[in-house]
């Protein structure tokens, strides 16, 4: 059985569980300009072998805080 979690933020990550293996990766990303973007490329070389194994698959549910900045909320989401 395949688990993979995504924290989807710019200093977040993934972790694949792959029976007995654990293997954790920071979440892909690179600058483009003077914005930060997710490294969408990367994100399918990480994510592309396990795919014909039906993996479980849970990505954090981003959601704004009180008081957080309309900026850093959009950034989130």
């Amino acid at each position: 059985m395949v688990i993979i979690a995504i924290d989807p933020g710019n200093s977040g990550g993934i972790c694949i569980l792959n029976g007995d293996q654990v293997i954790v990766y920071a979440m892909p990303i690179k600058k483009v300009k003077d914005k930060t973007k997710y490294d969408v490329l990367k994100l399918v070389e990480i994510l592309e072998p396990y795919i014909n194994s039906s993996p479980i698959t849970a990505i954090e549910n981003v959601h704004t805080l009180s008081g957080q900045g309309l900026s850093s909320s959009g950034a989130l989401m």
